[in-house]
C-alpha cells in the first residue's frame, strides 16, 4: 500500500516533469530556425523534387523506347513467320504437283524423269528460299538491333 506522503511526492514529481515538458515545448516554439538552415532545407526539398521529376520523365521515356523496340521486334517476327508460311505453302504445292505428275507417268522412264526434275527444282527452290530467309533474317535483326541501340542512346542521354 502506498502511503499518503509518497503519493503526494509522486504527484509532485509528475507535476514537475509535466511542467518542465510544457516549458521546453513553449521554448521550442519560440525558437525559430536560423534562416540559413531554412534555406538549406527548402533548397534540398526543391532539388529532391527536381530529381524526382527527372527520374519520372526518364522512366516514361525509357518505357516509350522499349515499346518502340518491342514493336520493331514484333514486326520482325511477323515477317519471318510470314516468310516461313509462304515457303511451306510453296514446298507443299510442289510436293502435290510432283505426286500428281508421278501418278500420271506411263512408264518407269517417265517416272525417273519426273523424279529427277522434281529433285532439281526442289534443290534450286531450297537454295533460293534459304538465301531469301537468310537475307530477311539479317534485315529484321539489323532493324531490331538499330532500334534497340537508338533507344539505349536516347534513354542514356536524357
Amino acid at each position: 500500500m502506498v502511503s499518503a506522503i509518497s503519493m503526494e511526492e509522486h504527484m509532485a514529481d509528475n507535476y514537475d516533469f509535466s511542467k518542465q515538458a510544457e516549458d521546453m515545448m513553449a521554448d521550442a516554439q519560440k525558437m525559430a530556425q536560423p534562416e540559413h538552415v531554412q534555406k538549406l532545407m527548402k533548397d534540398g526539398i526543391e532539388k529532391t523534387r527536381e530529381a524526382q521529376d527527372k527520374v519520372t520523365s526518364a522512366i516514361g521515356d525509357a518505357s516509350k523506347e522499349f515499346e518502340t523496340v518491342y514493336a520493331t521486334a514484333q514486326t520482325a517476327t511477323q515477317k519471318l513467320s510470314e516468310k516461313a508460311v509462304e515457303n511451306f505453302k510453296t514446298n507443299s504445292d510442289a510436293v502435290y504437283e510432283y505426286a500428281n505428275a508421278l501418278a500420271n507417268c506411263g512408264s518407269p522412264t517417265d517416272a525417273f524423269e519426273v523424279q529427277s526434275n522434281f529433285l532439281k527444282q526442289q534443290f534450286e527452290l531450297l537454295n533460293r528460299q534459304t538465301k531469301e530467309f537468310f537475307e530477311l533474317s539479317n534485315e529484321v535483326t539489323t532493324n531490331v538491333v538499330q532500334s534497340a541501340a537508338e533507344a539505349a542512346k536516347k534513354t542514356t542521354t536524357t
